[in-house]
């Protein structure tokens, strides 16, 4: 399994020009994209799995066998059994008939519950994102959205990411404080500087802003997608050539199939939306290819 994106120090400098997002922005943006990602909090080692918008299993914490024990699911003899075996502890319970399968996803979503609460309570500064595969049926299956919307009215609003317009299909109506904060979102300034541009107090405007989070209107940018995308640079040929431009020329040189986006945006010190243009122009020109993050691309080649 591949790590998407490195490590997030707590200590991180506030010199450079990208802000490193904290895990509740992390996650709502992968809930809100539906990326299929293994979101690592170190140095816990706590994983959460997510999969097409919805938290399907979390490890780390709680241990599944010690749950189901404590449910007075199985015996301590029964976990140890499925332990013995290859494979998942609950589809090994499931295949020893020991619990149902109603049984486990309830099991499932109490362990992965119980795990969220634990992390937003931490807040932690540390994690890694990788790639994963589905997981196996039955799963936690807990809604994204409904989290989500819990994480916008429980939790501080992360005033350092970046929002941008959503796509309606139908137009809509707004009270004039809220398009005063609307008109200053453009895919490029935090929220808190939306809030500054716009003049109103701080308390004000993050209830402003979580009203318009909640109803759909607007969305994290996708410059989070930079964390998921890793370029490879593509041999010249006679038809393709180096790009004329000295700061694309300066991008390319950090492309090496193993930093993704993000880190070679961070190293260059380049505006998000230069980044995100450099990138597609690139692989336009055929000079790159993406060997990680491939679905998260085409969502950046959509908007740009």
């Amino acid at each position: 399994m591949t790590a998407l994106t490195s490590t997030i120090p707590a200590s991180a400098s506030q010199a450079t020009l990208q802000h490193e997002p904290s895990f509740q922005e992390m996650l709502s943006f992968v809930l809100r994209r539906k990326f299929t990602s293994r979101i690592v909090v170190r140095p816990d080692n706590i994983s959460l799995y997510v999969q097409d918008g919805k938290i399907v299993a979390a490890a780390g914490y709680r241990p599944l066998g010690e749950l189901l024990i404590s449910q007075g699911l199985v015996t301590p003899e029964d976990v140890a059994q499925a332990h013995s075996m290859t494979g998942r502890l609950g589809q090994n319970l499931l295949s020893m008939r020991v619990i149902s399968s109603l049984q486990l996803r309830s099991a499932l979503r109490t362990q992965a519950s119980e795990t969220l609460m634990y992390l937003l309570g931490q807040n932690p500064q540390t994690y890694e994102v990788f790639a994963s595969e589905p997981m196996p049926l039955p799963s936690a299956n807990i809604d994204g959205q409904e989290l989500i919307d819990q994480l916008i009215g429980e939790q501080p609003l992360a005033l350092n990411t970046v929002y941008q317009l959503a796509r309606l299909e139908q137009p809509i109506n707004i009270e004039p404080r809220s398009w005063e904060l609307v008109r200053h979102i453009n895919g490029r300034r935090s929220l808190n500087r939306v809030i500054q541009a716009a003049g109103f107090p701080l308390q004000e405007g993050q209830t402003l802003i979580r009203e318009l989070i909640q109803k759909g209107l607007i969305e994290q940018s996708l410059a989070l997608s930079l964390r998921f995308i890793t370029p490879k640079r593509l041999p010249l040929s006679s038809t393709t050539h180096p790009p004329s431009s000295i700061r694309a020329n300066l991008f390319l040189k950090y492309v090496d199939g193993q930093r993704n986006a993000w880190t070679i945006q961070d190293i260059l010190q380049f505006p998000t939306e230069e980044a995100i243009s450099t990138l597609t122009s690139l692989y336009r020109e055929k000079l790159v290819e993406i060997v990680h993050g491939e679905r998260e691309f085409n969502l950046l080649l959509d908007e740009f």
